[in-house]
């Protein structure tokens, strides 16, 4: 069954803290420093699981006027005090979980700047040709949603984007592998249909050595093939030595500990490495 987004903020039994109000408003000295860390820890992470640069660009400036995502930031900053002070495992895990909803909080900016132009809010026009770039960046985490949490959407919304009638390498490939994603998320996981190993199959040839993209199939391969075999993910059996990578239990068991290595502080950024924590944790609540 799909779960919650929220549901996959739970490490070892720990959920997020709650963020404690403010009526203050924050110094400027700390404004500066939750600007410093998004753009140093989480921007050009953001900006790599959804192949795009806006985060970078733009994100700061919608961060920073909603106060709600500030406290959050703050208090996420707060755990890092402790983290580092030496604290126990236990700290370490609220940490961890802190971190995996911030993660997401702050991918879903371009939700809210897409909500904002839609509306017309800060005085812009809603009638004008849609931001192609940011509904683009908005529909792949649309799509990254649906994988993550076991959803299966009605339609593809990665296949209908207004792109031009020719696409260069490498941008062609990057739409390719994303629109493969989509039409994933749209097939059930009990489908008989050859469609999920269409997609596979396809973005096993579209990796391009990226590290996203990596993780990205790998959950796919997951969601897809591991309710095949008894005892995913925690005990599971390899396949047939003999069959190599092509034997779905061995693809099985390649994917689930290269996600499980990526968010055990093996992937290149804390973003990469909280999804990850999110794929393994809708393991253990998957049907």
């Amino acid at each position: 069954m799909p779960c919650k987004v929220e549901d996959l903020w739970y490490f070892h039994g720990h959920r997020p803290t709650d963020v404690p109000p403010n009526p203050q408003a924050l110094s400027q000295e700390l404004r500066d420093e939750i600007k410093e860390l998004y753009a140093r820890e989480f921007a050009p992470g953001c900006n790599a699981i959804l192949e795009t640069d806006w985060y970078s660009k733009h994100g700061a400036e919608v961060l920073m006027t909603h106060s709600d995502l500030c406290l959050m930031m703050a208090e996420l900053i707060k755990h890092y005090k402790f983290v580092g002070s030496g604290q126990n495992f236990a700290i370490e895990y609220k940490c961890r979980v802190f971190e995996t909803m911030a993660l997401w909080k702050l991918l879903c900016l371009a939700r809210l700047k897409l909500q904002s132009l839609s509306s017309g809010a800060n005085g812009t026009d809603s009638s004008q040709s849609p931001d192609i770039p940011l509904l683009e960046l908005t529909r792949r985490l649309d799509v990254v949603e649906a994988l993550v949490t076991n959803a299966t959407i009605s339609t593809n919304p990665l296949a209908n984007l207004p792109y031009p009638p020719t696409l260069r390498a490498p941008k062609a490939r990057e739409v390719d592998f994303w629109q493969n994603v989509g039409a994933f998320v749209t097939t059930p996981s009990d489908n008989t249909t050859r469609q999920g190993d269409s997609a596979l199959s396809s973005n096993r040839s579209l990796l391009d050595m990226l590290e996203n993209r990596d993780v990205l199939y790998s959950i796919m391969v997951c969601r897809h093939l591991g309710r095949r075999f008894q005892g995913f993910p925690d005990h599971l059996q390899s396949g047939r030595p003999e069959g190599g990578e092509l034997d779905d239990g061995n693809k099985v068991l390649i994917a689930r500990d290269f996600i499980m290595n990526e968010a055990n502080w093996k992937g290149t950024s804390h973003p990469i490495q909280r999804l990850c924590d999110m794929a393994v944790r809708s393991w253990s609540i998957r049907p």
